[in-house]
């Protein structure tokens, strides 16, 4: 059903979007049949050809377009038969009968198509094929296309190895204005499919914080160490202590394994009472750093080393310094995978657009990376009904900010995943 919902994309959404997901349901092919005893062999040389170069080590996955072209399929006669022509305007009763071979065999014509024209044709050919199958098949396309002998996956993932090669032939700016909105889209699709699941598993995990007066709310907090564990963070780098509510919470997830640890950054002179219950929760497991984050992040975030997994969370600075100081972190460390900005809703009376629209969401949601928010609903119904039972917050009576608490906004490296 999961892998449903990625082919009711399109598919060169799929294939530009940076996810391996074809080369990936090869290899899931090529363990499924070997588990099972399916025969490999095929009648059709392209078939065997494909699937024998596909595997051929040291580097198992797709073959390039230049291996497609000449050894694995030859020369002359044989090349030509996979070359543009008049056959995808035919596959109406092939599609009907073994959709799959329609599509593993169009999928091969776009890799190998010198015109754009052709390559669009097959490609929405393969589309076209797909869709029928899962038509057809309901809930056992899935497993289907695992056990077929048609290499669907094979064939598509060429694609998605040459994207840059096959959709070359589009018209260049189109192409740079479409490619980074459908890859945004569809990673986001992608992670709030499987995200629901994760965090169900780890829910008797969380790494509740106390109901402290402008502290994260206990959800905020869930959906935050749930990504950290999710893209497997060692560190988290927290800007903005405060009452210490975020920080108690940051440190109760770095106790919960091994290797874990916590670095925080505040710029106020703490309060005792603060500055004790960090002592007594945190341990070891915290180190304080005492000064302005636009001075010492830079350094902290480089400090933490390259073999390190950097979860980054922004409860100061406020706003879109907030948002820009996170984007900048994920473009100077490639190691900070995940980086959380406080206090996002919806709307905001004042720090606002001329429709009430909060100015730091907006500059979240036009990132050119893929966020989730805590105030969505599918987590709110899910989740944070259940674990914010004794909290409240400001907005409570009235909801002028027309989200669900002040909202935890998070930019997730598709990368990390």
């Amino acid at each position: 059903v999961e892998l449903g919902a990625v082919f009711h994309q399109s598919l060169r959404t799929v294939l530009t979007s940076g996810w391996p997901i074809f080369s990936l349901l090869a290899l899931l092919r090529s363990a499924v049949q070997r588990s099972a005893g399916v025969s490999r062999s095929a009648p059709l040389h392209w078939v065997r050809n494909l699937v024998a170069e596909w595997a051929v080590g040291p580097s198992v996955g797709p073959p390039s377009v230049a291996v497609i072209g000449s050894s694995m399929f030859g020369s002359g006669p044989a090349l030509s038969h996979f070359q543009e022509g008049p056959w995808t305007l035919q596959v109406g009763g092939v599609a009907q009968r073994w959709p799959l071979l329609c599509a593993a065999k169009s999928a091969v014509r776009a890799s190998v198509a010198q015109h754009a024209n052709w390559h669009a044709a097959y490609l929405a050919s393969a589309e076209r094929a797909l869709r029928q199958h899962w038509h057809l098949h309901g809930q056992e396309a899935a497993t289907m296309l695992l056990r077929a002998r048609w290499p669907v996956c094979e064939a598509l993932s060429i694609l998605e190895r040459g994207a840059a090669v096959g959709l070359a032939h589009a018209e260049t700016e189109k192409l740079h204005n479409i490619m980074p909105h459908s890859a945004q889209t569809f990673h986001h699709s992608v992670l709030a499919s499987f995200l629901p699941t994760f965090l169900e598993h780890r829910r008797n995990c969380a790494h509740f914080v106390a109901p402290l007066g402008g502290a994260i709310l206990p959800s905020e907090a869930f959906l935050f160490h749930g990504l950290a564990d999710l893209v497997g963070a060692t560190v988290i780098v927290e800007s903005g202590v405060g009452l210490g509510g975020s920080t108690q919470a940051a440190c109760a997830w770095a106790k919960s394994k091994p290797g874990r640890r916590v670095i925080s950054i505040e710029r106020a002179e703490m309060h005792p009472k603060v500055f004790q219950a960090l002592h007594t929760v945190c341990g070891g497991k915290l180190e304080l750093r005492l000064g302005d984050a636009f001075s010492l992040l830079d350094g902290v975030l480089r400090a933490t080393g390259e073999n390190a997994t950097v979860a980054l969370f922004l409860d100061g600075p406020k706003g879109r310094a907030a948002v820009r100081l996170a984007e900048e972190s994920f473009h100077k460390f490639p190691t900070v995978r995940i980086a959380a900005v406080h206090d996002v809703p919806r709307l905001d009376p004042r720090y606002r657009d001329a429709k009430g629209r909060h100015l730091a969401r907006l500059a979240m949601e036009a990132a050119p990376h893929f966020s989730v928010f805590s105030d969505e609903a599918w987590f709110v119904d899910r989740f944070a009904g259940q674990l914010n039972v004794n909290s409240q917050w400001p907005a409570d009576a009235v909801n002028v900010t027309g989200s669900y608490g002040p909202t935890l906004g998070v930019f997730v490296r598709a990368t990390a995943l």
